[in-house]
């Protein structure tokens, strides 16, 4: 084993697997992890409970290993403190704060780790869209955590150009070269390219959290004003329990050409039978920091209808979808109809492109190299502020 084989990287989070309901940085970590896994040694600090509070019956305070990482499951804000003590005392560590608005896997770390390299992962906390909910309480925190930043030389990972300048809205053009914009890390496996198209019924799926950020409810509507057979299948944990009573509401008003179906949450190994049978996913999202169903779909060669606040754009000039404003449901009703009236070949070029950009995504990126270099940074920049 090499001597960069040997480096350690602790990663900070509030949720991880079997965490359902945290949404897609577990999926983004997780698959970091296994990407490095053979360059670095990986401890993951994390919670023992998901997102609504549901104890997540695992080992609490102890390691969970898998090969070179470590899933360390912490009871509480002492078990925290002291986790992270023990991780500070290793040699060449790199930590990796994921998240924004967090005791636990933020503020701690940062009161903690004076010298220590460190890289911070907002997670599309930072966007426009995420800050305005609860925005009294957020722009303190913020406040707070520059004032812990000052005069030190952590680096930040945006993973996409709107990450970017939401971090320099909010803590200023001087960090701009600290910023390293990397994508998120997909992972294809069990998917499959569906090149076939399917009968004359148009199935639109989502595969997301069901709360108002994911703007479920304009697809709803827009299928109201729709003419033609729709099977709308909506696969996902409840995150809002109001929003989905709401949802429900609004599809039993519509027509009898379009049924609607809450699926409820759906294991990894059966997603590529839901993209399989699907011919449009749809999540026009108020922001999506990357948006794995989104890439997994058009993986899959399921053309997509979502937001512009997302990394996916421009689906329209590509013939793999569409971007739309999440309110306009009139032009949303407009592009499911669109599809509708499209002849096989038309819904046959739609999957090829959308194929194609999944594959330019995995292309452009040596993500390996990218996080390597992405820590090595901090590493130097860490050791330039001890001197």
């Amino acid at each position: 084993m090499t001597a960069e084989a040997q480096r350690n990287l602790v990663i900070t989070y509030d949720y991880f697997r079997p965490s359902v309901r945290a949404g897609g940085p577990v999926v983004s970590l997780e698959n970091l992890a296994d990407l490095l896994s053979s360059d670095y040694r990986i401890v993951i600090l994390t919670g023992n409970r998901d997102s609504d509070g549901q104890d997540l019956g695992v080992p609490q305070d102890v390691s969970v290993c898998r090969g070179a990482t470590c899933v360390r499951y912490l009871s509480g804000l002492s078990a925290w403190v002291g986790a992270i003590r023990k991780a500070r005392d290793q040699k060449n560590v790199v930590f990796y704060l994921n998240g924004f608005m967090s005791v636990c896997s933020l503020l701690l770390p940062l009161v903690l780790l004076r010298d220590a390299a460190l890289v911070v992962s907002p997670r599309g906390m930072l966007s426009s869209e995420a800050m305005n909910r609860k925005a009294l309480k957020k722009r303190i925190f913020v406040r707070v955590v520059r004032t812990l930043l000052y005069g030190r030389g952590i680096f930040w990972h945006a993973t996409s150009d709107l990450e970017r300048d939401s971090i320099i809205q909010r803590f200023g053009a001087s960090q701009q070269h600290r910023i390293k914009v990397i994508g998120n890390v997909p992972r294809t496996q069990g998917l499959s390219y569906q090149a076939t198209v399917s009968g004359k019924t148009l199935r639109v799926i989502t595969v997301a959290l069901i709360g108002p950020m994911k703007n479920i409810h304009s697809i709803i509507g827009a299928l109201s004003g729709v003419h033609g057979d729709i099977e709308y299948l909506i696969y996902g944990p409840v995150h809002d329990e109001a929003y989905k009573a709401k949802c429900v509401e609004l599809a039993s008003k519509l027509p009898p050409n379009v049924k609607v179906k809450f699926c409820g949450p759906i294991q990894r190994e059966n997603l590529h039978e839901a993209y399989r049978d699907a011919d449009l996913y749809a999540q026009p999202s108020e922001s999506e920091n990357f948006g794995h169903s989104i890439f997994e779909a058009l993986y899959s060669g399921v053309p997509v209808l979502t937001s512009f606040a997302t990394p996916w754009v421009g689906l329209s000039e590509q013939g793999a979808g569409t971007n739309v404003d999440p309110r306009d449901v009139s032009t949303i009703a407009q592009f499911i109809q669109a599809m509708l009236e499209m002849n096989d070949q038309e819904r046959q070029a739609q999957r090829e492109a959308a194929r194609h950009v999944a594959l330019s995504y995995l292309q452009a990126l040596d993500f390996r190299a990218e996080y390597g270099e992405l820590f090595s940074s901090a590493e130097v920049a860490s050791a330039a502020v001890a001197l």
